[in-house]
């Protein structure tokens, strides 16, 4: 819901910057942006500064496990004008994290992101923002999903799926 060209355009003509997720509902958009990544993984350091290209690692222990995430960021590329239904969008960001659980098992993901940030500290910026969005994910959302079910649900009346949404939230 979240990168939606009227959210981006609104977020802008407000005077904010914008960092959204894009996720599996969207796949062709996904699958660009994936492109991008596949051409960084395969060009020269000269290359990488010519897209702007910045990353940054970080690593914490907790609840039992280890978990890395590589945040990554291409600003002032060419070919984001592919993308310019997205108002004031300046770089494409993903996040690959490594997680090992208490039993060793290894998890692996994989996340892309449109914004608008750009300049200097931009990649921190950009880890900052994308940290805080699965914190919001992992918190409020999942609790709609998993413990009420929220994206089960079938109702087509829009009066009454927005009761049934505040009933929840309020629940």
């Amino acid at each position: 819901m979240g990168c939606q060209t009227e959210i981006v355009k609104k977020v802008i003509e407000k005077g904010a910057d914008y960092v959204v997720a894009c996720k599996e509902n969207q796949p062709t958009l996904r699958q660009e942006i994936a492109e991008y990544y596949e051409y960084r993984d395969w060009v020269s350091q000269e290359e990488l500064c010519q897209i702007g290209y910045s990353t940054i690692t970080q690593k914490e222990k907790s609840r039992g496990r280890i978990e890395s995430r590589t945040y990554e960021l291409i600003e002032e590329c060419a070919m984001l004008s592919r993308f310019h239904d997205f108002t004031g969008i300046r770089s494409i960001g993903r996040v690959l994290s490594l997680v090992i659980l208490r039993d060793g098992t290894v998890r692996k993901d994989e996340r892309y992101f449109l914004a608008s940030l750009t300049g200097g500290g931009v990649v921190k910026r950009f880890a900052r923002a994308a940290r805080k969005h699965w914190g919001i994910e992992n918190s409020c959302h999942w609790v709609l999903d998993v413990a009420f079910g929220e994206d089960a649900c079938r109702t087509r009346d829009e009066v009454t799926a927005q009761n049934l949404t505040v009933a929840r939230k309020l629940a």
